[in-house]
């Protein structure tokens, strides 16, 4: 039974109960009634982001593991070097229907390789034009269509290419509402809806209509600005959208109408959070100089950066605590170093049963790999890299 029924039951039966009661005290107590009633009609309409069981993650003596546990075999690609082909900055990976998306952020260009890295084209169409964009921020392929979308961040615009024409098609003016400077993530909720984050402004989702051409909704209101280092805000698993809130440690499940809490995260002492109190201005700004100072505490501190990424295929949370990503398996309470440095990062994606990384530098990287990587055909890839090469792509099958 709803709660606002119970609540008028209860009332019902006091004020039935009474033997004798004046006006003033009868008025009072309607007054009350009514209050009550109007509050839980209201809170059952709207949603809520109910708190759920915190997953606790512990620091002080953590049971760690090699993450070469967690997969079946793991695949080298080295992608083919070119005067067309050359990758700067990469950014984001797709694999999708046989050929690898990459997002060049520095380029502002994407780049399309076959499964076994042979280079097929790139995708560039830098301006002020109608399907043109000045900056990248994210891209995805549509479910819906299958074409690739591209975010301009700084006009607030989605343009989409067509793989199959090899052209582009269409774009979108998305608002930015209030105090929205840009957009910076964005994924498709439905064949209409599309969620988009923004690491500035008053609230940092907004769910767009495509029929209506408008900000249909906000919300996830701003209270602290700290996602240095946070790799991954939105991800679609199958039909399913998730959103990583830094702020409250949580995972939620997005619809077109709701969300849910789908995980949450406690890390006690080691929780960056705690020091808000201690370094009030450095949480509040959004500015460059803000994150440089949180980054010093956290390392000064031995704090940890709570979400930085969760992997579903794994069940398992990435965060960065003492230099380093980290795998959380909260169902065996195993802790997995990931090593990263800046020749490569072992692990960023997701996309049904596989995970992908990417190695920057294959001469050193080698020497930070798991033992079950070093296959013979994976150790020829690195011996055969050269300094200078492109991007290497890491598939990890997941066991």
């Amino acid at each position: 039974m709803p709660l606002y029924r119970i609540t008028y039951q209860l009332l019902f039966i006091k004020l039935w109960t009474i033997k004798s009661i004046d006006l003033k005290n009868f008025g009072l107590i309607l007054c009350v009634m009514g209050f009550v009633l109007f509050t839980f009609i209201a809170c059952e309409n709207t949603p809520t982001r109910a708190k759920g069981e915190a997953i606790t993650v512990g620091l002080d003596n953590p049971s760690l593991h090699d993450y070469s546990e967690l997969f079946e075999r793991v695949e080298l690609i080295p992608l083919d070097l070119n005067q067309n082909s050359a990758i700067k900055f990469p950014k984001k990976v797709i694999e999708h229907d046989g050929y690898f998306y990459i997002l060049d952020h520095a380029a502002l260009e994407v780049f399309i390789f076959s499964s076994r890295g042979e280079f097929v084209r790139s995708i560039r169409n830098v301006g002020y034009g109608p399907l043109e964009y000045y900056s990248i921020a994210d891209i995805n392929i549509n479910p819906y269509t299958g074409h690739l979308e591209i975010l301009d961040q700084k006009i607030g615009k989605l343009v989409v290419y067509d793989p199959k024409i090899d052209e582009f098609v269409d774009a979108l003016l998305i608002p930015m509402p209030g105090n929205l400077r840009s957009y910076h993530n964005f994924v498709q909720l439905n064949a209409d809806m599309i969620l988009l984050h923004s690491r500035y402004g008053d609230n940092q989702l907004h769910w767009y209509s495509r029929k209506s051409g408008e900000i249909v909704h906000s919300d996830f209101p701003r209270l602290l600005n700290f996602g240095l280092f946070q790799l991954v805000t939105l991800k679609r698993i199958v039909d399913q959208v998730y959103f990583f809130h830094i702020n409250e440690n949580r995972i939620y499940s997005i619809s077109d109408t709701g969300y849910t809490v789908n995980k949450s995260f406690d890390f006690g002492e080691n929780d960056l959070r705690q020091h808000i109190g201690k370094y009030p201005h450095l949480f509040k700004g959004q500015d460059d100089n803000g994150k440089i100072g949180i980054e010093e505490i956290r390392v000064k501190e031995n704090l940890a950066y709570p979400i930085s990424n969760y992997f579903f295929n794994l069940d398992a949370l990435q965060f960065i605590y003492a230099e380093d990503l980290w795998l959380y398996q909260p169902s065996n309470e195993y802790m997995y170093p990931l090593h990263l440095s800046l020749d490569g990062i072992p692990l960023i994606w997701e996309q049904g049963e596989y995970c992908y990384g990417m190695i920057l530098n294959g001469a050193k990287y080698k020497e930070s790999l798991p033992s079950m990587v070093l296959t013979e055909s994976n150790k020829k890839v690195l011996e055969n890299w050269e300094e200078g090469d492109n991007t290497i792509i890491a598939k990890f099958k997941v066991k």
